[in-house]
């Protein structure tokens, strides 16, 4: 098995789901685990709710390992700087960067209004982007680093919504 002793790891998005198992895979192979997360699910938002957050971060540490909770949403510079300023306080150190965290459309495109259309082009791509621009300097600096990117499915588009026109469903591809 991989060994991860010594490492650490931000993982975005780390509440629920893929980002969850991730967590808690990492932290299995002994890296030490920031585990962020807002609160949201796909149509929930509650910024600064850490409630899923620290149950991973109980679960890491009934497994033995050591984790800490962050509740900042993703999407800005000042949130990725927020986010890596609090693994580097907690562990001295970033090494590995899983950019899970995401929202998806919902709804079709006609009833996606602008805020919520900003809110997960902000989640899906600008934060990743604006963790991995802040991470990497550290990485270089310390010879190592390993960043990982997830994409939701969303980009395939809504098969099961109302097509405006009955003769072309409307998806994204």
């Amino acid at each position: 098995m991989l060994d991860l002793g010594g490492r650490v790891a931000i993982v975005t998005g780390a509440g629920r789901g893929i980002g969850r198992e991730t967590a808690l895979a990492l932290a299995r192979r002994g890296a030490r685990v920031l585990v962020n997360g807002y609160g949201g699910g796909a149509s929930a938002v509650k910024p600064g709710c850490n409630d899923v957050t620290t149950a991973v971060v109980a679960e890491i540490a009934a497994l033995g390992g050591e984790a800490v909770a962050d509740a900042s949403a993703v999407g800005s510079a000042e949130a990725a700087q927020a986010i890596i300023g609090a693994a580097m306080e907690a562990f001295g150190r970033v090494d590995i960067l899983v950019n899970n965290a995401g929202g998806n459309i919902t709804t079709g495109v006609e009833q996606l209004d602008d805020a919520r259309a900003e809110a997960i082009f902000d989640s899906n791509f600008t934060g990743g982007w604006m963790l991995l621009r802040k991470c990497w300097p550290i990485m270089r600096e310390a010879g190592f680093g390993r960043i990982v990117n997830v994409m939701s499915g969303a980009m395939l588009g809504l098969p099961e919504a109302e097509p405006t026109r009955r003769a072309r469903p409307h998806t994204l591809v």
